[in-house]
């Protein structure tokens, strides 16, 4: 199509789709084969041109522009065979699991801590993970971070309901969430809610949990703890892996459950860690790291 007979600017067009940087995946490739150019180029204009009008967007917003309206409309064509969570305002795209279940703060039954203010505005480009314990399930760990008094927060929290892990993300990940301090700025946290103390035995045991107690296979925390539920291990793992994979993070374990890499970890060489190996005084989730490091394709 000739630029003499485009409806909108191709110039401009090709200004701004030079500089987005939503991530463009095969399905939506299939469905409209212009995005498989380059973004600075007429033929991606005036396939995302193409495609807002089918869309049935009003002219005046088919400019051949990739922004978020229409990449939400790219989104909603996957919704039948993928998830998403929320990065600065606008869908990225995870794949469905079976393992667990994906709820961001905009979906109904959704969690929202933004209205709670305990988060700051993200300065540094994203470089890890940390994960947390936090809360006795995701919904008594969302009202601890909901509280007044407690200036905490998380960007995911991963519990059991009704016998299916559920993820909740409860903050936009264009936020530092406020889950570890001097890391906060450039990590993401994960709580995975479920405590390990063994003064908790009776209250899992009444939610049907049915968990054991053990040795601590680590060397941090307490000598005794309980085990961590098998489906909360085993989505830990798979959404791990599939939200780095979604963030384009090389996944860089610490490389043992006890040891302190908060060098490394600053430095970039560790890129997914527990709250302990940053921190001497914390420990979780040291019993935990070999049961949800062993489940991941690492």
């Amino acid at each position: 199509m000739s630029e003499n007979f485009m409806p909108f600017s191709l110039a401009a067009a090709q200004k701004y789709n030079k500089k987005t940087d939503f991530k463009i995946f095969d399905a939506m490739i299939e469905a409209v084969p212009a995005l498989s150019y380059r973004r600075d180029g007429q033929r991606f204009a005036a396939g995302v041109y193409e495609f807002q009008k089918s869309s049935g967007l009003p002219s005046h917003e088919c400019d051949g522009k990739l922004g978020r309206q229409t990449y939400g409309l790219l989104v909603a064509l996957l919704q039948d065979v993928n998830e998403h969570v929320i990065y600065d305002g606008a869908p990225l795209i995870m794949p469905a699991r079976d393992e667990y279940r994906l709820v961001t703060f905009e979906e109904e039954g959704g969690l929202d801590l933004h209205r709670f203010g305990n988060f700051s505005p993200r300065k540094q480009e994203i470089k890890g993970v940390c994960v947390h314990w936090g809360g006795l399930n995701a919904r008594h760990c969302f009202n601890v971070f909901a509280s007044p008094t407690r200036k905490v927060s998380s960007h995911f929290l991963l519990g059991l309901e009704d016998g299916q892990a559920v993820v909740y993300q409860v903050l936009d990940i264009k936020h530092s969430a406020w889950h570890g301090g001097k890391i906060n700025g450039f990590t993401v946290g994960i709580d995975i809610c479920q405590q390990a103390g063994i003064q908790w035995a009776d209250h899992y045991h009444e939610a049907g949990y049915n968990l054991q107690v053990i040795s601590n296979p680590s060397t941090r925390g307490e000598k005794r703890i309980l085990t961590l539920h098998p489906l909360l291990a085993r989505a830990a793992s798979l959404f791990l892996e599939d939200l780095m994979n979604a963030l384009d993070l090389p996944i860089k374990p610490a490389p043992d459950a006890s040891g302190i890499y908060e060098r490394e970890v600053n430095a970039g060489k560790v890129t997914l860690f527990g709250h302990s190996h940053v921190n001497r005084r914390k420990w979780d989730i040291a019993p935990y790291w070999d049961d949800i490091i062993g489940g991941m394709n690492v």
